[in-house]
């Protein structure tokens, strides 16, 4: 069933870490872990048969040890988001509100190469990237950050 290639997909993707070093593999719509992990949470978090149950904790510990490395107050919305949804700790990490609003102008979550990566190897750093920046989504995942937050704290 398409539920079960999802899973071994999921599952593959996980074990060989290719969403931490390989990215591109996963989505040729980002290149960010950060963005890959939050999608896969909001996905498990509506698993309603836990066919990705197995891949909770490994997640966890990726998001956990992405959210101490990156830089991006964005990527750490993220994150915290996913370790929420995955039943993870925030580990007392707190985001920094005035570079937060000052990144959330220029932050593409999507740099798309609209030629596949298989096919230009060595190429990519001539070939034009089209990036993606909303601002409204950016202050979207800060107010579900928010209210996932609070609920946490409330819980």
């Amino acid at each position: 069933t398409d539920m079960q290639e999802m899973k071994e997909t999921d599952e593959k993707m996980i074990a060989s870490n290719d969403h931490l070093d390989r990215p591109q593999a996963i989505s040729h719509y980002t290149s960010s872990s950060a963005a890959i992990i939050y999608h896969v949470a909001r996905m498990m978090e509506h698993d309603y048969l836990g066919l990705f149950e197995d891949s909770r904790e490994g997640l966890i510990e990726d998001a956990g040890k992405l959210l101490d490395e990156s830089n991006s107050q964005t990527e750490k919305v993220m994150l915290l988001i996913s370790l929420y949804r995955l039943g993870g700790e925030s580990n007392g990490q707190m985001i920094d509100y005035q570079r937060l609003e000052d990144e959330t102008k220029s932050f593409s979550l999507f740099t798309v190469n609209p030629f596949r990566q298989n096919f230009t190897k060595g190429l990519n750093h001539v070939l034009p990237t089209i990036s993606w920046q909303n601002e409204a989504y950016n202050w979207s995942l800060f107010l579900e950050y928010l209210v996932l937050k609070k609920a946490a704290l409330n819980y």
